[in-house]
C-alpha cells in the first residue's frame, strides 16, 4: 500500500492501482485482488481496498483471523462494506492453532447467527462460494 511504496521511495496512485486491476480483471473466469491490512488500510494517499472494490465493481471475500475479537473485527469489516454499497460474498475465518479452547467453533457459530452473510471456516468451503458465482 502507500506506506510500503513510500518506504520503498516511490509513490503509488489509486489511478494506477486501478488500472492495473482493470487490465487484469475478467481474464480468467474468477479474478482475486488481494489487499493487505484490512478494508480501509490506503492502498494510496487517497483511497483505500474498499475504494478500489467499489471501483471495480467488485464482491468481496473477506478473510478473517479467527480468534479472541474476530467477531467484533468482522462486523466492523461487513459494516464498512454495507455504507459502501460492495457486496460481500462471504467471510473466511482463517484457523489460528494457538486459538484458546473452542473460540474458533464459536466465532464462526456467532457469525451465522448475527449475519446474513454465509460464514465459513476453510479455503474449499469459500472455494466452492466463488465457484457458484463464475
Amino acid at each position: 500500500g502507500a506506506q510500503a511504496a513510500e518506504a520503498e521511495g516511490t509513490e503509488l496512485t489509486f489511478q494506477a492501482v486501478l488500472q492495473a486491476a482493470r487490465e487484469n480483471v475478467g481474464i480468467e473466469r474468477l479474478t482475486l485482488v488481494e489487499s493487505a491490512g484490512g478494508l480501509l488500510s490506503p492502498i494510496s494517499w487517497d483511497a483505500t481496498a474498499v475504494d478500489l472494490a467499489r471501483a471495480l465493481g467488485a464482491p468481496v471475500l473477506l478473510v478473517a483471523d479467527n480468534r479472541l475479537g474476530a467477531i467484533s473485527q468482522v462486523r466492523m469489516a461487513l459494516s464498512v462494506l454495507r455504507t459502501h454499497q460492495v457486496e460481500c460474498l462471504a467471510v473466511v475465518l482463517n484457523a489460528r492453532a494457538e486459538a484458546q479452547g473452542d473460540i474458533q467453533g464459536l466465532n464462526l457459530t456467532a457469525l451465522r447467527r448475527l449475519e446474513a452473510v454465509p460464514c465459513v471456516a476453510s479455503a474449499d468451503a469459500a472455494k466452492a462460494i466463488l465457484v457458484t458465482r463464475t
